[in-house]
């Protein structure tokens, strides 16, 4: 399969300085499934004794880019928030290599994905992603954004939610362009929800 000729030739090159993954055309008529398989077949590689300093951030971005363009796949959003999560864990667990460091795109994947999304809470994920940049807002302990208790719970944030670690990233024009397509497309207008 394609996953394992990416992995394959990953391997026999392990002296690249730049991964082949940081080439626009890398996977890029791939489905998002096959990306997703792609680094978590590599995730593992590097956990079992091929060196991890070949994942990196790119290589989170190349899936989420997979998940945040997959028009009309109703787990997009979801999986582009668990590889945002498993990025910023992994960036945590390594000791924040620059390498690992998620940027603004991570995030603006995560609410193209939620933009994108015809889940009646995509308004409100969409924000929660928006003010993660903002804010910095903490989601340690979650599995993740507004499942604490429920998706009601994820408009309730309040100023102990946001942690000044985590606010090294600014939101930029396209995160907030990203949101308003996610309102302008009229999910998530029930009242009970927002």
């Amino acid at each position: 399969s394609s996953t394992r000729r990416a992995i394959s030739s990953l391997l026999d090159n392990t002296e690249l300085q730049q991964p082949e993954w940081h080439s626009p055309t890398f996977m890029a008529n791939e489905t998002p499934e096959a990306k997703d398989d792609w680094l978590d077949h590599l995730l593992l590689s590097s956990k079992s004794g091929t060196p991890s300093s070949f994942v990196d951030a790119t290589a989170y971005l190349l899936v989420l880019h997979g998940w945040s363009k997959s028009r009309g796949k109703a787990a997009a959003p979801f999986k582009a928030e668990d590889w945002i999560v498993r990025l910023e864990r992994h960036y945590e667990e390594e000791g924040r290599p620059e390498r690992l460091r998620p940027t603004v795109d991570h995030y603006n994947a995560v609410i193209e994905a939620w933009a994108s999304s015809q889940e009646a809470v995509s308004i409100v994920r969409a924000e929660r992603w928006l003010n993660k940049l903002r804010y910095g807002l903490s989601i340690e302990g979650t599995d993740g954004i507004g499942k604490e208790n429920n998706d009601n719970a994820a408009a309730a944030v309040t100023e102990n939610d946001y942690a000044t670690t985590t606010a090294l990233l600014l939101p930029n024009l396209e995160s907030y362009n990203l949101f308003l397509d996610a309102c302008s497309k009229g999910h998530g207008k029930s009242n009970d929800i927002l």
